[in-house]
């Protein structure tokens, strides 16, 4: 049987599409080992994506949910043709964090698979 949640991510990720700022995910790509003494440096890939980044309350970072440089960043799943993972790096194009990245260190979404909601901190 069908849940009401199947339908409900495409119909929040073109619902919310406007107010999530554009951003891009980079992810390390390890290179070929030819010399153990020497492993090159990774690549990073780029996939474009939809976030807001949101601060913490003072009431969370006092209860040692985040410290206080941590940020919550909500990717709109929809937008993003990856699942991120820990240690992914998430920069913001525009909106009121633009310029700034994000290493990610927890990530988790939401009932309906709308969202990936994560915690993320400067990088």
């Amino acid at each position: 049987m069908a849940s009401f949640l199947d339908s409900m991510a495409a119909t929040l990720g073109t619902a919310l599409s406007s107010t999530f700022h554009l951003a891009s995910i980079n992810r390390a790509v390890a290179g070929t080992i030819t010399d153990p003494a020497d492993p090159p440096a990774p690549t990073y890939t780029a996939h474009t994506c939809r976030a807001l980044i949101l601060e913490y309350s003072k009431q969370l970072i006092a209860n040692g949910y985040a410290e206080a440089d941590q940020r919550n960043v909500l990717i709109l799943r929809t937008s993003l043709d990856i699942e991120p993972i820990v240690d992914d790096l998430i920069t913001m194009s525009d909106g009121p964090f633009s310029g700034q990245s994000f290493v990610l260190l927890t990530i988790n979404s939401d009932p309906a698979k709308a969202t990936w909601d994560c915690k993320g901190r400067p990088g």
